[in-house]
């Protein structure tokens, strides 16, 4: 905590969780220690530590100390210390502090899990209250978005939309014109740029969505704007599969080997692949590296064969589907002459649990193969 370290309250400590509460302040800040559903992690403060593996998880309260009637809470302790479950599980961190700004709270995977800048009387803690497992993380964002910074909500996404996309055609349509004396100075937006191109069709828009409600608009805001839609992960797409299959849209499913972490994966399933395919989707399996590691790919598409996806659809979603998909199937995807001598020779059936890829070349030059041997992979310098 640096020269901003409190002493501890005992009870609190004796609890399982620290106070922080910054000279001159009416902010206290209780970090609960307490692992969430069995998850453990390491978590440190200025305080000590307490050893746990795993994500991060725990508790946490920022209220005005003396002002417990508008405190956000879950529960509170036998000492009357209000607390919030939340959920903080991924890889993002912070590396850095701002200026001006104090370690507060770290763990071995967040080196900067809180900070304080007291002087302007601004503290942070890093987690997620966006997801279902944070129970009180809507409360949290009205509070702040609405209470806090004042803002009003009356904006909606169709709003940005609209906005974007009619930046998008003039832009265009001065890149269109013939002399460039006659286009206006238009400062430039990468962002804008590549929406261009997905408007003039150039490219697809791809949709991060998992919920069939989500699918939906996404295949209704294309058909609106006219743009190719590829769908990523989606979940539920089973649920809208002939739809789906009659608007010509590829879905990349997955990854297949992740918990349901969230209200979307509810209906996560190793059967979705086959479900999609049986309607007449044109699938892609991912993993969402480094969600699933790459070379556990093979080993989704397996499994969803066992779940009723045909083997030859199963080996099509990992190699020339997605090379459709992308635009890039008349140089790679598939073995036939005139295309990139990208290739992969494995011991037996892909799709066999027990087989292994034995050597692999990319434009005809060998980059890896198998050292039974050693036991291990062996990779050519590149």
């Amino acid at each position: 905590m640096g020269p901003t370290q409190q002493t501890p309250d005992a009870a609190a400590q004796a609890a399982g969780y620290y106070t922080y509460r910054p000279p001159q302040s009416e902010l206290t800040i209780h970090l609960s220690l307490d692992a969430l559903e069995g998850i453990l992690a390491d978590v440190l403060t200025g305080f000590g530590s307490i050893p746990r593996r795993g994500a991060e998880v725990g508790g946490i309260l920022v209220g005005r100390a003396d002002e417990k009637e508008i405190w956000i809470e879950d529960f509170a302790t036998a000492e009357g210390h209000g607390m919030l479950k939340v959920w903080m599980s991924h890889g993002d961190k912070v590396t850095a502090l701002p200026p001006g700004f104090a370690l507060m709270a770290s763990t071995p995977s967040c080196p900067i899990a809180g900070m304080a800048d007291e002087a302007r009387a601004f503290y942070g803690v890093q987690f997620h209250p966006e997801v279902t497992h944070t129970l009180k993380g809507r409360e949290l964002l009205d509070r702040f978005v609405l209470e806090i910074c004042g803002a009003r909500p009356d904006w909606v996404m169709g709003s940005y939309i609209d906005e974007a996309v009619a930046k998008a055609k003039k832009l265009a349509a001065e890149a269109a014109k013939d002399s460039p004396s006659e286009r206006s100075v238009v400062e430039r937006d990468l962002k804008l740029e590549a929406l261009s191109r997905v408007l003039r069709r150039e490219i697809p828009w791809r949709q991060h969505c998992h919920r069939a409600d989500d699918i939906a608009t996404a295949m209704r805001m294309a058909r609106e704007f006219g743009y190719n839609l590829v769908i990523d992960h989606g979940t539920e797409a089973y649920l809208l599969a002939d739809q789906i299959a009659a608007a010509s849209i590829p879905v990349i499913i997955g990854p297949l080997f992740t918990s349901r972490s969230k209200v979307e994966l509810r209906n996560r399933s190793l059967a979705n692949p086959g479900r999609l395919a049986a309607a007449g989707v044109m699938i892609a399996i991912t993993t969402d590296h480094p969600v699933v590691p790459i070379h556990f790919l093979i080993h989704q598409a397996t499994l969803a064969v066992k779940e009723g996806l045909d083997p030859v659809t199963a080996l099509r979603a990992v190699t020339v589907n997605p090379a459709r998909i992308i635009g890039c199937a008349d140089r790679i995807g598939s073995v036939s002459p005139g295309k990139d001598a990208d290739l992969v020779i494995w011991s037996g059936d892909p799709l066999d649990v027990m087989s292994r890829a034995e050597r692999a070349f990319v434009d005809g030059r060998e980059i890896y193969r198998y050292d039974y041997g050693r036991r291990e992979g062996v990779f050519a310098d590149v």
